[in-house]
C-alpha cells in the first residue's frame, strides 16, 4: 500500500471511477460517510473535511479505474491509477473486522482525517504467496498532480476522466460525461 497524506481536507472533493459505484464502496473502516457520498453513472464523489474521521475502500471486483481529489483552495487536481494485479486482495483496515480480513478486497482507499485535518488517497497492492509463504508485494501505481485555475482543472477532469465535478457549498455537483 502506498499512501499520500495531504494536509487540510476541508472543501476537498475526492472521487472515483468504478463499475457499479453504489456496490463498490467498502464502509468497514471509520465512521459512516454515506451522507457525504454522491453517485452518477460510474462515478462517486466524497465530500471531505469536517470533524469526523472517515475511510472508504473501493473493491477491486468492480473494476476501479482511478481515484482522485479536487482541491479548489489549493487549485490542485490529484489523480491516482493502479491496475488490478495478480494476487490476493484483502481488507487493509486497521480496526476490528468482524467479518475477517477477507471481508473486502480493495484496490483503493480514501481517508478523511477529521480533526487530524488531512486526507489520503491510497493505492493497494495484493498479497503475494510463494510456496505457502507471504512474499514481498510490488505496487504499480501512477499519481498525477495538476495545478491551475479550478475551472481548467474541472475541464481537464471532464475531458480525461469523463467526470464533471463542481465543488459547492452544499456538496459537490457530480455528472458523468460521455467520453
Amino acid at each position: 500500500m502506498v499512501s499520500r497524506s495531504i494536509p487540510g481536507a476541508e472543501g476537498v472533493v475526492a472521487f472515483g471511477k468504478v463499475d457499479r459505484p453504489e456496490e463498490a464502496i467498502n464502509f468497514d473502516f471509520y465512521g459512516d460517510p454515506r451522507a457525504r457520498i454522491t453517485y452518477s453513472g460510474r462515478f462517486f464523489a466524497f465530500a471531505l473535511g469536517g470533524e469526523d474521521r472517515h475511510q472508504i475502500g473501493i473493491a477491486v471486483a468492480n473494476n476501479p479505474e482511478c481515484i482522485g481529489a479536487l482541491d479548489p483552495g489549493r487549485r490542485l487536481l490529484i489523480l491516482r491509477e493502479s491496475p488490478k494485479q495478480a494476487g490476493t486482495y484483502f481488507n487493509i483496515a486497521d480496526n476490528d473486522q468482524p467479518n475477517g480480513p477477507f471481508s473486502a478486497a480493495d484496490l483503493y482507499s480514501i481517508f478523511n482525517g477529521g480533526d487530524l485535518n488531512f486526507f489520503e488517497l491510497e493505492t493497494i497492492a495484493p498479497m503475494q504467496i510463494d510456496k505457502g509463504v507471504v512474499a514481498p508485494s510490488s505496487l504499480v501505481s501512477r499519481t498525477s498532480i495538476l495545478r491551475g485555475e479550478t475551472e481548467s482543472l474541472e475541464r481537464y477532469l471532464a475531458a480525461e476522466v469523463g467526470l464533471q465535478l463542481t465543488p459547492g457549498t452544499s456538496g459537490p455537483t457530480l455528472v458523468a460525461c460521455a467520453t
